[in-house]
């Protein structure tokens, strides 16, 4: 439905930029081709923002202690419009082995910081937050959506802060309110090898849990 309604704005904002220039002939053509292409592009960055302006504008200021479904399937909404912008298709194997009917702890490589938008994608009808460091829940916008939604956030310094995250993560897990993806090796892997060292926090999240 987003997707239609997407093309039709840019078709009809193609169609009445084109015959306002009055060019006729085969640039014309080339030109509708052009503005329909931009036009769907900037319509997509439009939509995306100003629905996010009037999420913070209604959204209350008080502190997420839960996963949140709402807001949830609001992220799910806005990766898959991400994903469509950049032209990103999805291709998935190994879909037997995950659990259907528990909550668990998905652990994931971290090689772009497009994976726990494609996760999420994918995981779209599963209740399911992701562990991430602190300075993403205060991207303006995004940020709002990732607090609402249930999100961890970690300091990364090994505080008391940081346990008390991963307790949280624990709790989602045993009342089985939602999954929790993390990324065991803590950063983006800028590096050629397959992976880096792992943190403890994702193994005693799956041990304290029993998943």
């Amino acid at each position: 439905m987003i997707k239609l309604i997407v093309l039709l704005i840019s078709l009809i904002c193609s169609i009445v930029t084109t015959i306002l220039l009055d060019i006729t002939g085969a640039l014309n053509i080339t030109l509708f081709i052009i503005l329909f292409t931009l036009g769907y592009l900037l319509v997509q960055v439009i939509l995306f923002f100003l629905s996010l302006t009037l999420i913070v504008i209604f959204s209350n200021k008080k502190e997420v202690k839960h996963y949140n479904h709402k807001y949830r399937t609001i992220f799910v909404l806005y990766t898959r419009l991400l994903l469509s912008l950049f032209g990103i298709k999805l291709k998935v194997s190994g879909e037997e082995l995950i659990p259907s009917d528990t909550t668990f702890v998905l652990v994931h490589n971290h090689l772009s910081n497009l994976d726990p938008i494609i996760l999420n994608v994918y995981f779209r009808n599963k209740p399911l937050v992701f562990m991430a460091k602190k300075s993403l829940s205060k991207i303006p916008w995004f940020g709002l959506i990732l607090r609402k939604s249930g999100f961890l956030f970690l300091e990364r310094d090994g505080s008391s802060k940081d346990a008390y995250v991963i307790a949280r993560g624990i709790k989602y897990l045993r009342n089985e309110e939602c999954s929790v993806g993390i990324a065991p090796e803590g950063t983006r892997n800028f590096t050629d090898e397959l992976l880096l060292p792992f943190k403890d926090g994702s193994f005693i999240m799956a041990i304290k849990a029993k998943r």
